[in-house]
């Protein structure tokens, strides 16, 4: 029907193709890029799908987390960047990744919203207990909602 509101999706970014490991409590950054949503990055949409790909080599804990933080960039438009995220301090949180207590690859999806204009993102692997394995990915795609034609 013309004139509700639809969902509409961006293109995917891969933020991490290949992640070093990261042991437990530890922050580590997704190195393959920031990500601009004011650019073609994400098209202004203020909204993304974050996507991590990852495994362990011995079963995390049923139900504990890794944590997604961003730290803003070009804070005043130029080069005022936000304090880069310490494991005490985690600058900004997105949202959380739920795991499973399995060996296996796992995708897990975090919607989030209202992101940062400019940001680099880091994994905190906060309480698996476990290791991530090197290899991880981490992907985000924009998202936002208009009015249908």
């Amino acid at each position: 029907m013309s004139g509700e509101t639809i969902e509409v999706w961006g293109t995917q970014k891969s933020l991490e193709t290949n992640g070093s490991a990261i042991p437990n409590g530890s922050l580590l950054a997704a190195s393959a890029g920031t990500y601009d949503k004011m650019s073609t990055d994400g098209n202004g949409f203020p909204d993304a799908q974050f996507v991590l790909s990852c495994q362990f080599g011995t079963a995390p804990a049923e139900g504990s987390v890794i944590s997604l933080v961003a730290q803003p960039l070009a804070l005043d438009g130029a080069s005022a960047n936000a304090q880069t995220p310490e494991p005490s301090r985690l600058t900004r949180f997105i949202g959380n990744f739920i795991v499973n207590d399995v060996t296996s690859m796992q995708h897990m999806e975090l919607m989030a919203t209202d992101l940062p204009p400019k940001a680099l993102y880091y994994l905190y692997n906060a309480n698996t207990g476990q290791s991530i394995s090197a290899g991880w990915v981490l992907r985000i795609k924009p998202r936002t909602y208009k009015a249908a034609p």
